[in-house]
């Protein structure tokens, strides 16, 4: 276990567990095998999911190198007929590493396209091409919504991922196809970002507060309290009755 922190958050990571809190806020962020097992007990209690990555794992039979290559000229191709206003960008490693990244990662969705096995040296995963998904903020959770709801959920999950790539020209091979769709919006503005934080990780704490009783601590904490001499400027009921 070792000091982990991000966004203001503080605690503690330990294998593929990372959690910190941040005043009375708790943050827990769960990767590989274990997100897989246990992500939807978390979900469940959970007030907001601002992040989750759906992921595929395609074995190919005409050398990983050459369908990723294969992938990146059709996804140029498809975004050069779009006006190129979707971005592909790749890394290449001289040791075999082959990274394809589709779209922006400011965006609510960014795909990924890579060799499992030089990523991961486990021997199932050779000669397979992972297909990645990352959904942030609103979009994550409605994904995650979608995920959840559906029994068994690996058509849900193999149904986003092919419709993500779908959009940008490839056709993933995958047997499950629920025609599932989610919408990857433009990126955001600085005050949409703004926005969408405040909903995100200050709308649950205000609410949170309010239910408690500290109505009035919270308004004055964001200094939204109505000083007392503007109020002979609000006009009355009755007053506003009579120009009825």
């Amino acid at each position: 276990m070792r000091p982990w922190g991000m966004s203001g958050f503080r605690g503690w990571k330990c294998g593929s567990v990372e959690i910190g809190t941040l005043d009375h806020k708790v943050l827990v962020r769960v990767a590989g095998a274990l997100a897989n097992d246990s992500w939807t007990t978390l979900y469940e209690v959970a007030e907001n999911c601002s992040r989750l990555d759906l992921q595929t794992t395609v074995l190919v039979k005409d050398g990983v190198q050459r369908r990723i290559e294969r992938c990146r000229r059709i996804a140029e191709r498809f975004s050069s007929a779009h006006n190129d206003t979707l971005r592909v960008r790749w890394v290449r490693e001289h040791a075999g590493g082959y990274t394809l990244y589709l779209g922006s990662r400011k965006s609510n969705c960014f795909g990924r396209v890579y060799d499992k096995w030089e990523k991961e040296k486990v021997d199932h995963f050779r000669d397979c091409v992972r297909f990645e998904v990352q959904y942030q903020d609103d979009l994550a959770n409605r994904v995650a919504r979608t995920v959840y709801g559906n029994t068994p959920r690996w058509p849900a999950i193999a149904s986003h991922v092919r419709a993500f790539f779908r959009n940008r020209g490839l056709d993933v091979e995958l047997y499950y196809d629920e025609r599932l769709t989610s919408r990857c919006p433009r990126s955001r503005s600085d005050p949409e970002k703004c926005l969408a934080w405040l909903a995100a990780g200050v709308k649950p704490s205000v609410e949170r507060l309010i239910a408690l009783g500290y109505e009035s601590e919270v308004f004055a904490a964001l200094g939204l309290l109505v000083p007392p001499e503007s109020s002979d400027l609000v006009p009355s009921v009755d007053h506003l009755q009579e120009q009825e």
